[in-house]
């Protein structure tokens, strides 16, 4: 299963899950949805401070695209999942342990 960064860009467009082989079954990276989040729904994010929601919202649209976004998922002990941003290094882009987990 091991791929190069490119095969791992073409995988995360393709909806699936990938992780570096040296990090382990508790670690994967997946590429978010792009997503439209329309005004009604911006005040009541969670992930979002009241003054981001004001910025949002004065502006024309009052709506969050997202796009083009990579987060790294990791599993631990409790059952919980952390997600966090994921911009990969160069270590990353040049290796070729990749591989596409299937659960």
């Amino acid at each position: 299963n091991d791929m190069n960064f490119g095969e791992v860009i073409t995988a995360l467009q393709d909806g699936k899950v990938v992780r570096r082989s040296i990090w382990g079954d508790g670690i994967c990276v997946i590429k978010q949805i792009d997503s439209d989040i329309k005004s009604d729904i911006v005040p009541k994010m969670q992930s979002l401070p009241n003054d981001a929601k004001d910025f949002v919202l004065a502006s024309d649209t009052k709506t969050i695209h997202y796009r083009s976004q990579c987060l790294k998922l990791k599993r631990y002990a409790d059952g919980g999942v952390v997600a966090t941003n994921y911009v990969p290094d160069w270590l990353d882009i040049f290796a070729n342990d990749w591989e596409v987990i299937t659960q």
